[in-house]
């Protein structure tokens, strides 16, 4: 039997359940509670306020009167708190989250409890080089870096009244009025409103009848509501609208010259230089994304060909972090109820399942985090920063930020490996659907 200094399990056995469930007993000599009790009403004698006794000289029978029931109760549990890790040790047992005290009992001089636990599902990784995985890559192209110049004109566009009809590509200001079945409804009603045409921020119907208004006009739309339209009172409905347009204006988008290079930061640089900055910029947000994309591949598949039993404690664990920042996000209270759409039982159950996974494989290949990996990363990281020393002090002076940089490591060589083992191809695709990638 396992020893201690101040306990001497007696009796340790195990009994196993449905799926992960498990049982642990232990007996202990009563003697180890009774020593707890002593010191534990030893301590109340000294502190404890009772009505005609002065403090301090409270007698052991009315503090036994009084207190009894709950000093033992809490000196039992004391004991389970203290004994239940040698009890584990002894029986070479990695509990999957916290246990719980199922019962406790006093049976003669002896002491006996049980602890209910979830042991750790064996997981037995489906061979790597039977998985098939496409990498998606792209490439920023010219026509990538002249979408970005057009947005940076866009921004410095300038807008001025014409006294004309409106058509697309223009600013229109106008008062609205709508209807359904003659009444107005809600949010239907606005004055002095900035609309762009031609920029698909408007209902169809709704645009179509505005190209061609002109200044001082006022006309009457028939719109209706798309079948997806955010307002479910107004989804599918059929609407009219009453517009009244006060101006219209034109844009005007500067010239790609050294005024323009000014105005947005760039003095005595020149339009290569700011098409290179464009592209290393574009580069960087691609390369985010691809890694996310072919993370996502990965962890998916991962998840589709390793099946086991998940311990339902460390979901129950999960579900009330994903909860718990959910209402801090919100705006929450901590005893405030969820909506009632929002559970979290499968995603939490996946997140537990992928980490189990990826714990398996970093146990089977052995994988480390190298001292070289973490400084490639760090200088990574903080190579944007004009102050990348301190960035990089400041980060190894932090135990968590540290922690985290070498979970993403790990997780990148994890990424690395599956796709050096499987059968994987490459998908080709182009910047936008990457940067706006959706799976299916």
């Amino acid at each position: 039997m396992t020893k201690d200094k101040k306990f001497d399990l007696k009796k340790v056995t195990v009994k196993k359940g449905k799926a992960l469930e498990r049982t642990l007993s232990v007996s202990l000599g009563y003697d180890l509670v009774n020593q707890i009790i002593e010191r534990r009403m030893a301590k109340l004698s000294k502190t404890v306020k009772l009505k005609g006794f002065r403090p301090g000289k409270v007698p052991r029978r009315v503090l036994d009167q009084y207190y009894a029931d709950q000093v033992k109760f809490e000196s039992e549990e004391e004991l389970v708190r203290e004994t239940i890790g040698l009890a584990f040790k002894e029986q070479d047992i990695n509990p999957a989250g916290m246990p719980t005290i199922a019962s406790m009992n006093k049976n003669n001089d002896t002491f006996e409890y049980t602890i209910s636990y979830e042991d750790y599902p064996v997981i037995k990784l489906k061979g790597m080089n039977k998985l098939k995985l496409a990498r998606v890559n792209a490439a920023v192209e010219d026509e990538n870096i002249q979408e970005m110049l057009n947005r940076l004109q866009e921004q410095k566009a300038t807008w001025t009244k014409v006294d004309r009809e409106a058509q697309l590509e223009d600013k229109i200001n106008v008062n609205f009025e709508g209807r359904i079945d003659n009444e107005v409804f809600e949010g239907g009603k606005a004055e002095k409103v900035d609309m762009l045409l031609g920029k698909k921020q408007l209902i169809e119907d709704f645009e179509k009848g505005l190209i061609g208004i002109k200044s001082g006009e006022s006309k009457t739309i028939a719109v209706k509501f798309p079948e997806d339209y955010p307002a479910d009172q107004l989804k599918g409905k059929n609407a009219e609208f009453s517009v009244t347009c006060h101006y219209v204006e034109e844009k005007s988008l500067p010239n790609l010259d050294a005024e323009f290079l000014e105005s947005i930061g760039f003095k005595d640089k020149t339009m290569d230089d700011l098409k290179n900055e464009i592209r290393d910029n574009l580069e960087k947000e691609l390369k985010v994304n691809l890694s996310q994309i072919n993370k996502k591949r990965v962890f998916d598949i991962l998840l589709e060909k390793n099946k086991f039993d998940t311990p339902q404690t460390l979901v129950h664990e999960e579900i009330q972090a994903l909860e718990k920042d959910f209402k801090s996000r919100q705006g929450l209270k901590e005893e405030d109820s969820l909506p009632e759409d929002v559970k979290f039982d499968e995603v939490a159950k996946e997140r537990v399942d992928l980490s189990l996974i990826l714990q398996q494989i970093v146990k089977d290949k052995d994988m480390k985090v190298e001292e070289s990996d973490i400084e490639a990363k760090l200088e990574e990281i903080v190579s944007v920063y004009p102050n990348s020393d301190d960035m990089k002090r400041n980060y190894r002076n932090n135990h968590q930020l540290m922690g985290q940089l070498e979970s993403q490591i790990l997780e990148e060589n994890i990424i690395d490996y599956v796709f050096s083992e499987a059968k994987t191809s490459e998908e080709k695709l182009s910047f936008d659907k990457v940067m706006n990638y959706k799976e299916g």
